[in-house]
């Protein structure tokens, strides 16, 4: 949460639309609503990737816009 002055913030998130969710191996999980979503991951032994929400590119944007307020960046 904190990137110390003349620091570098580096952000990266997984790709929305690969096929593939890499830590469970199940094709095509994130396509379909969260709540079906952890039931899947509940079903196949992977509980805790069902909190996990992938930002939409809005999304990640108005939270960078978020974060330029408080901080100056270089690109």
């Amino acid at each position: 949460m904190r990137v110390k002055a003349n620091g570098y913030l580096i952000v990266q998130t997984p790709n929305k639309f690969f096929p593939i969710e890499l830590h469970s191996g199940l094709p095509f999980v994130f396509l379909v609503p969260l709540r079906v979503r952890s039931a899947i991951f509940k079903r196949f032994g992977h509980e805790g990737l069902g909190r996990i929400n992938i930002p939409s590119v809005r999304k990640l944007k108005k939270m960078i816009l978020q974060i330029t307020l408080k901080a100056r960046f270089v690109l």
